[in-house]
C-alpha cells in the first residue's frame, strides 16, 4: 500500500510539472512535419528546402483557390508530393515523400504550430459513446487549453491561421449555424450553396444536355436521406426559376451570360 501511494504521489508531482511547462510553453511536445527541435530545445524550419517550399505551397494555394479539394486537385495536377517526417514504425525519424491527400493538407492547414503557437489542449476522447474508448477528436478552438503565439518560426501568421480555419469551417459540407459552404462551378448560381427545406441538407445539381432561354437546364436534388437511408428523395427544384428568383431579390438582372446568371456577383452578395 505505500508503495502504491508513493507511486501515485510521484504521478502527480509528475503531472504537476508537465503542467508548469505546459502553461509556459516550453513543454516538448510533437512537431508536425517543417519544424524541428534542435539539442538545446530551439525550434527551427525543416532544413531541407524542398520541404519548407512544399509547406509553404499549401498555404500559397489555399491562399488563391480557397478551399481543400481545389488544392489536391492543383498539387496532384502538377505532380508536387509533401513531406511527411515519420514517428515510429518501420521508418521512424525519416522525412517521406507522399502524394498530396485531403488529410494531410487539412492537417497543414489547421496546424497551428505552423502559424508560429504552441498549443495543448486541441484533441479529447470522444463522448459520444464510441466503441473506441481512446478515439480522439478536434475540440473547437475557443475550449484549447493553452496559447502561446510566438513560440516557433513561422510558415503563416496568427491572423492568417485564422482566417484560413475560418475559410474552412464556412466551406465546410456538413450544415451549421452560420456556415454557408463553398461555391461549387457549374452554371447554377446555388451549387455548394442551396439547402433542402425538408431535411436541411445541402443539396446537390443535377443538369441536363439541353438549355432553355439561354440558361443551362437542371435543377437542385436533395439526395442526403435516400443515400443513407433508402428514403424517397426529399426536394427537387428546376434551377433556372430559382436562379432567376434569386437575380431578381439580389436586383442583379444585369447579370446573365450566355450560359446563366453571373455566379461571382451573386456570391459576392450572399
Amino acid at each position: 500500500m505505500m508503495s502504491e501511494a508513493q507511486l501515485h504521489l510521484l504521478r502527480l508531482r509528475m503531472d504537476a510539472g508537465k503542467m508548469r511547462q505546459i502553461e509556459k510553453g516550453t513543454y516538448r511536445q510533437v512537431l508536425p512535419t517543417g519544424l524541428v527541435r534542435l539539442q538545446d530545445g530551439r525550434v527551427v524550419k525543416h532544413p531541407d528546402g524542398h520541404a519548407r517550399r512544399a509547406i509553404g505551397l499549401v498555404f500559397e494555394r489555399f491562399r488563391s483557390l480557397g478551399t481543400g479539394p481545389k488544392v489536391l486537385k492543383s498539387l496532384s495536377k502538377d505532380g508536387v508530393l509533401l513531406p511527411r517526417f515519420r514517428y515510429g514504425g518501420l521508418h521512424n525519424g525519416e522525412l517521406l515523400w507522399v502524394r498530396p491527400t485531403n488529410a494531410n493538407i487539412y492537417s497543414i492547414l489547421r496546424n497551428p504550430a505552423y502559424a508560429g503557437a504552441f498549443v495543448y489542449g486541441r484533441r479529447a476522447r470522444a463522448q459520444d459513446g464510441s466503441a473506441n474508448p481512446d478515439r480522439r477528436v478536434n475540440k473547437p478552438m475557443e475550449e484549447w487549453l493553452i496559447v502561446h503565439q510566438d513560440m516557433y518560426p513561422s510558415y503563416v501568421s496568427w491572423e492568417e491561421f485564422l482566417a484560413n480555419r475560418e475559410r474552412l469551417e464556412q466551406n465546410g459540407y456538413r450544415l451549421t449555424q452560420n456556415r454557408l459552404g463553398a461555391p461549387r462551378r457549374g452554371p447554377a448560381l446555388l451549387a455548394g450553396l442551396a439547402i433542402c427545406g425538408h431535411c436541411g441538407r445541402r443539396m446537390s445539381v443535377v443538369y441536363s444536355d439541353t438549355k432553355a432561354q439561354g440558361k443551362a437546364r437542371g435543377g437542385y436534388l436533395c439526395n442526403a436521406i435516400r443515400s443513407t437511408h433508402g428514403a424517397p428523395s426529399c426536394l427537387y427544384v428546376a434551377a433556372h426559376s430559382t436562379d432567376g428568383a434569386v437575380v431578381e431579390a439580389l436586383g442583379l438582372e444585369g447579370g446573365a451570360s450566355s450560359t446563366g446568371y453571373d455566379r461571382r456577383a451573386v456570391i459576392g452578395s450572399r
